[in-house]
Parts: structure tokens; C-alpha cells; sequence
């Protein structure tokens, strides 16, 4: 006799899964996942999507929503939130600390002037390379912020070095830009030199760090070029003497700076003094 398969189960013509079922706010639902291509923008993706739910909203049938349950594009764009923040906040701390130290603001405006310049060309190159705005090029960006300073502050005080001595605006530039731009050169150089070597590492560690390496590589090198033309320039027409009786915090800064100064003196002296012991010192 055949066993017929009605007698040993309940049987249906169906295509429903009814032994595993998703509810999302106590309603029956079916839940689609959007997997990204290596390689992909998760973002744009995540666009797109959004896109083709929308396009297909009015063509489904009275009584079917749509809703988001997770969206891994949400956690990337609060990340690079979260580093625009930190990026302008070192923007503004580095601009501050040369306010404190230089103590005119036209030093200050003249060396701030290479970020915005170094960092919108750095984008430029980014796009030109091919490159996504991800955590690892913010990254090298923010962290370039302050290498980028670097250059300006040495060729912005050479040159106040010459103006205090009498000399023209024009004449200042020319002179203190010609005494330090092989250092500046050579300052650039050995900074994009660390960096270099992530270039050839191989593996999934130099695909995820290449990108930060030439990133901050390119910020490096646009801002000793900046420093080198720019900085120079705008010293030429705009730099004012260092005034040792401006506001409060001026003369406060300048105190500060003369302690500092007046105890590396006597440091130094000391050193200079000793230089068996120094040298045995640094030995050891």
C-alpha cells in the first residue's frame, strides 16, 4: 500500500517560509540586505538604495511601508563628522598657539593662510588620484594641520628678524626667504621621508594605510611649497613689526616668551659649559 505524504504531514502549495518570520514594531516584515562591493563608497550605495525605495514606493500596493532597520552609511558619516570636528578644532589651536607665540596678528593671518591652501589643494589631489574622502584620508589631513605650520612659522620669523632691522617690507622678504629656503626644502623632505616607507607595505595594512600616507605626503609637500612663494608674498605687503604694547594678552604672550627664552639661555650656557658631560649624557 502507498504511503501518500498528506497522511504523515500537513501539506500546502505555497511559497511561504512560515517556519522563520521578521517583525519590526509588532508587524509581520520582510527584511532586504544591501551588501556594498569591495571597493564601493558605502554612502553612495546607500544613496542609491534609498533612491530605488523611493522609486518604488508608489508602485506597491496599498498597505506596504517601507523602513530602515540598519544603515552602516550612518556610523561613516557620524565618523567623518566626528573628524571634521577635530579637524577644525586643531585648526583653531594651532592658529591660537602662533597667535601666542609670534604675537602680531599679521604673522598669525600670514601663517594660517598655507592651511586652507594646503588642504584645499590636498583635496584636489585626492580627486585627481582617485581618491575617497574615507577615515584614513581626514585622517592624514588633520594630522598634517600641524606639519604644515611648520614651514611658514620659520620663514615668517627670518623674515621679522629682517624687518627689525630696519628693512623694507619687500627687502625683509627677499632676504630672510633666500637665507632659510634650503632649510625649509630640507625640513619638507625629511617630513615626507617618514611617511614614505607605508607606501611599500604590502598586505591589507598598506591598502588601508597607503591612502593616509600620500594624503599627508601631499599636504607635507604643498605646504613647504606654500611657504616657499605664498608666505613670502604675503610678508612682502602685509607683515607688521612685532608691538610689544598691544592688549593684555600681547603683553602677557611676550612675558611668557621672555621667560622661555631667558631659561634656554641659561640652560644652554650651561650645556656649552659642560659638553664632556653633555655628550656623556646623550651617550648613555
Amino acid at each position: 500500500m502507498p504511503l501518500r505524504l498528506n497522511q504523515v504531514a500537513n501539506v500546502s502549495n505555497s511559497s511561504r517560509d512560515d517556519k522563520s518570520t521578521s517583525w519590526i514594531n509588532g508587524r509581520a516584515s520582510v527584511i532586504i540586505a544591501v551588501r556594498k562591493q569591495p571597493g564601493t563608497n558605502t554612502a553612495k550605495v546607500a544613496d542609491q538604495v534609498k533612491d530605488a525605495i523611493r522609486s518604488l514606493r508608489y508602485a506597491m500596493p496599498p498597505g506596504v511601508s517601507f523602513g530602515k532597520v540598519a544603515d552602516s552609511a550612518d556610523i561613516v558619516r557620524e565618523s567623518i563628522a566626528e573628524v571634521n570636528r577635530t579637524l577644525f578644532i586643531t585648526i583653531g589651536l594651532v592658529v591660537f598657539v602662533i597667535y601666542a607665540f609670534l604675537g602680531t596678528t599679521s604673522s598669525t593671518i600670514i601663517a594660517s593662510a598655507t592651511i586652507p591652501v594646503s588642504i584645499l589643494v590636498s583635496f584636489i589631489a585626492m580627486r585627481l588620484l582617485g581618491y575617497s574622502v574615507d577615515m584614513f584620508s581626514m585622517m592624514g589631513i588633520t594630522l598634517s594641520v600641524g606639519f604644515i605650520v611648520d614651514d611658514a612659522i620659520v620663514m615668517i620669523e627670518n623674515i621679522v628678524r629682517h624687518r627689525e632691522i630696519c628693512k623694507t617690507r619687500l627687502q625683509a622678504a627677499l632676504d630672510g626667504a633666500s637665507e632659510v629656503g634650503f632649510t625649509i626644502v630640507s625640513m619638507t623632505v625629511s617630513l615626507v621621508a617618514v611617511f614614505l616607507p607605508i607606501l611599500f607595505l604590502n598586505g591589507v595594512l598598506g591598502r588601508l594605510l597607503r591612502e593616509f600616507a600620500v594624503t599627508i605626503s601631499v599636504s607635507i609637500l604643498l605646504s613647504g611649497i606654500a611657504a616657499l612663494t605664498l608666505t613670502p608674498m604675503l610678508c612682502s605687503r602685509f607683515l607688521t613689526s612685532r608691538e610689544h604694547t598691544q592688549n593684555r594678552f600681547q603683553k602677557y604672550s611676550e612675558r611668557m616668551y621672555m621667560a622661555l627664552e631667558s631659561t634656554y639661555r641659561r640652560s644652554l650656557n650651561a650645556v656649552l659649559r659642560h659638553r664632556r658631560a653633555t655628550i656623556g649624557v646623550s651617550m648613555a
